[in-house]
């Protein structure tokens, strides 16, 4: 985030939107637009240096009684409203130009694009090209459903959709840097007499997705936040929420947890959940068995560790790469689930970032079986269409996720002897490996033979905006990565020949690795044209954090020049 930044902020000038604009503007002082339905107005003598709704009232009805007015007291609190939304404002205003920040506030209607339009223009002008949207303008009409009339639902709606749909068209949608979304968990989850803003905010989310497909490069956030622990929490609603295992999110956390998300350099993920959830987060499972597919653009832009990947002349995206997009895939959907394996895991036609690359690609998953309150089974793919509109399948595997993971099983065959002649081994610099900076995991070879390699791996070390589109949600990829690598060099020390993954039986997933870990594989079966092993990962007591059996690579001395190669 740079400081010639600029913000439209909708919702910006009072409550928890401002507050968060406040935390952002003290890691970044950039440039705001806060735009808002209030007026900031102008003061009265009579309210100088009186604090607090219930003085402003007392002091207003004294002052209209000295002056012979008799308002009623819906003009009072009318009165007192705009008086406090305006000292708010100002409040918001002060703070953000004393943390080094530009800003100006808007009064507009956001639901109506001419007076948006005719009012922004001008600041645009004065302010420059707009980077960035803060869209938390929201209104409420909590009623039971049946009590909802539709002028309750087009004000919630309008403010939420039409509101981001004005704002968008106000700017140059490709000059986007961010596109943060104030969602909710009443979205997510629903909640009672919140149809209408429930409604609302899924669209917001859905959006973000769709939106986030069309433009990858822009960092878009949508933030589903529980209730905030603002003046309008009181301590029986607080108790109410807590028999329902809701969090009330803290003012000067929730702002960190904005500010941090925002400014962290990765792109993933879309959706943040923010506070507890408004039911039991273990998703209910039912007896129809569904099918999910879900789109996806790649650029090599967005994924910068591909630049570390390269077979030829071009990027390819990584077998475990593959696994990382399902299973993370999966994960989004399966909510209380963990991830636990995979089964016949197979590379049809790989992902290469040539002239070939195709527009989109499909995740298909596929419900084999589910057990509520144990296990999901899916079958998952992914696929593009050719040209010619044909399928091409690139993955496939079956995939399980259960409630519980079982306890971690324990590496009984670990040789961690080194073998003095493999201490100078350099794989990444003497052709055996190809891979770039990103990917080099392997710290040393500890020994190898004809039915066995072990080696010790690091964790890398690398920015989070590396990993671009396939974050380690669940398992880091590179990491796993580096941990296959150990086939390739038992492969070229063999064979003299280059060697890629293409197979793999099954594997078991039980706890993230830590930063020094090992890989022990043993051969099951090697010929000139493909090596079968299983792999384990494990500590340096033998507890194992995965394993991976039945480990296919197809071996070439084709593949020996194509690895020295970069973009």
């Amino acid at each position: 985030m740079k400081s010639n930044f600029v913000f439209i902020v909708s919702g910006g000038g009072r409550g928890i939107t401002a507050q968060c604009v406040i935390q952002l503007a003290q890691v970044y002082p950039c440039n705001f637009i806060l735009l808002g339905r209030s007026q900031i107005e102008k003061q009265p003598e009579w309210a100088d240096n009186i604090a607090g709704e219930i003085e402003l009232k007392k002091q207003a009805f004294a002052y209209f009684n000295s002056q012979g007015k008799k308002p009623t007291p819906r003009e009072i609190n009318q009165l007192v409203k705009n008086i406090l939304a305006t000292r708010e404002i100002q409040k918001t205003l002060n703070s953000i130009n004393q943390l080094g920040a530009t800003v100006t506030y808007l009064s507009c209607d956001i639901t109506n694009n001419i007076d948006l339009s005719e009012k922004l223009a001008p600041i645009i002008d004065e302010f420059g090209q707009i980077t960035g949207i803060i869209h938390g303008a929201g209104v409420l009409a909590d009623k039971l459903i049946e009590n909802k009339t539709t002028e309750d639902f087009a004000r919630v709606y309008s403010t939420k959709i039409e509101g981001l749909h004005n704002l968008l068209n106000n700017v140059n949608i490709n000059q986007l840097k961010y596109l943060i979304l104030f969602s909710s968990a009443a979205g997510f989850y629903g909640n009672i007499g919140q149809s209408d803003y429930a409604i609302a905010n899924e669209i917001l989310n859905k959006f973000a997705y769709q939106f986030k497909h069309r433009y990858p490069n822009c960092k878009i956030i949508s933030f589903n936040w529980g209730p905030w622990d603002s003046g309008m929490v009181t301590s029986e609603l607080k108790e109410i929420f807590a028999q329902r295992g809701i969090e009330v999110i803290p003012i000067d956390v929730g702002t960190k947890v904005f500010a941090h998300e925002i400014i962290k350099d990765n792109n993933e993920p879309v959706q943040i959940l923010v506070g507890g959830g408004l039911i039991n987060p273990l998703i209910e499972l039912d007896s129809e068995l569904k099918n999910y597919r879900i789109r996806r653009k790649l650029t090599l832009e967005a994924n910068p560790f591909l630049q570390d990947h390269v077979i030829g002349n071009y990027a390819v995206l990584p077998k475990v790469f593959a696994t990382v997009w399902l299973v993370n895939t999966a994960q989004q959907i399966y909510l209380g689930y963990q991830f636990f394996s995979i089964e016949n895991h197979k590379l049809l036609k790989g992902i290469v970032f040539d002239e070939n690359l195709a527009d989109e690609y499909i995740v298909e998953l596929q419900e084999i079986n589910k057990i509520p309150n144990q296990e999901i089974k899916l079958s998952g793919k992914i696929w593009s269409k050719t040209k010619e509109e044909k399928i091409r399948y690139h993955y496939q595997c079956n995939c399980k996720f259960l409630k519980e993971i079982p306890a971690r099983p324990i590496y009984e065959n670990f040789d961690d002897c080194q073998d003095h002649k493999l201490i100078n081994l350099k794989p990444y610099e003497d052709g055996t490996l190809f891979h770039g900076k990103s990917f080099q995991g392997i710290k040393r070879v500890l020994n190898i033979s004809k039915k066995k390699i072990t080696i010790q791996c690091i964790l890398p070390e690398i920015e989070s905006s590396t990993f671009g589109q396939f974050p380690p949600l669940v398992f880091n990829g590179l990491a796993f990565d580096s941990a296959l690598q150990c086939m390739l060099i038992w492969v070229r020390y063999f064979y003299n020949a280059g060697s890629l993954p293409s197979f793999i039986k099954k594997a078991e997933y039980y706890i993230p690795l830590e930063k020094i870990y090992y890989a022990s594989m043993d051969v099951n079966f090697s010929s000139n044209s493909k090596a079968i092993s299983d792999l384990t990962l494990h500590d340096k007591k033998g507890n194992i954090y995965a394993i991976i059996l039945g480990l296919e690579v197809t071996i070439s001395k084709q593949l020996n020049n194509l690895f020295n190669h970069k973009i």
